[in-house]
């Protein structure tokens, strides 16, 4: 049996931190791990089993992760700019729960529903 699994690191800038890891680990898989010096990650998902670009968004701010979804350049945009469905997870490590809550729209008209929150 052939061992498929590639692995590529990016050290964009070592002195101040920064690394990401890439893990190719199988057919349809990849493990992209950001060190302590990146905060925002793009992952383009481009023709998954046939259907439109994806393009998720992931920032960490303190101890708030965000990820947003976008479509792929050559789709017309569903939405307006930084009105994209978003997902934000906040940890509270002085009560240590997890607060997670959806959003939609832009700032004038956001939606937003709590999803709830979760000892850690």
């Amino acid at each position: 049996m052939e061992d498929h699994h590639r692995s590529v690191t990016l050290s964009p800038d070592s002195s101040a931190g920064q690394r990401a890891d890439i893990e190719l680990v199988e057919a349809n898989a990849l493990w992209v791990a950001a060190g302590p010096g990146i905060e925002v990650v793009h992952v383009w998902m481009k023709g998954v089993a046939g259907l439109i670009d994806l393009r998720v968004r992931i920032t960490k701010a303190g101890s708030t992760v965000e990820a947003a979804i976008d479509r792929g350049e050559q789709n017309t945009k569903w939405w307006p700019p930084n009105a994209a469905p978003r997902l934000v997870i906040e940890l509270d490590q002085a009560s240590e729960m997890a607060l997670a809550a959806a959003s939609v729209g832009a700032a004038n008209d956001d939606r937003t529903a709590d999803l709830g929150r979760a000892r850690y």
